[in-house]
């Protein structure tokens, strides 16, 4: 079946379970051999045993592939709402909550001035 890398996006022909692209897999499989070898390397360090960009390294984190790594999540990835540290993707633990809360809060305000044939923004 044909479908899109999760990391790149090019189209391959997917067989199995797999949702990265042959290329995608291959690098992600020496970044984590690598890392398991070198839990507390640095990005320049990665960069020049590897030839991976800083930028492709980041992007498997925001994608949460490399949550073992604590200490290179902290390194790269900042959180977008407030420089923080995320677990996984662009926002710490803390925000996602609190971005949670208020889009309740905003759901919650929009059903209480709406009439109750009235649609909402998100069409209920």
């Amino acid at each position: 079946m044909l479908v899109n890398c999760k990391h790149c996006e090019r189209a391959f022909n997917q067989v199995g379970p797999e949702k990265l692209c042959p290329a995608c897999r291959d690098t992600y499989i020496r970044l984590f051999q690598y890392l398991a070898e070198n839990p507390q390397t640095g990005l320049d360090k990665i960069e020049e045993d590897l030839n991976i960009s800083v930028e492709e390294v980041r992007s498997f984190l925001r994608h949460g592939r490399f949550v073992a790594f604590e200490n290179l999540s902290r390194q790269l990835l900042a959180c977008l709402r407030c420089g923080g540290a995320p677990d996984r993707g662009e926002l710490c633990q803390n925000c996602f909550k609190a971005l949670m809360g208020e889009l309740v809060d905003e759901l919650d305000h929009d059903k209480e001035g709406s009439d109750p044939g009235q649609e909402t923004a998100l069409g209920r």
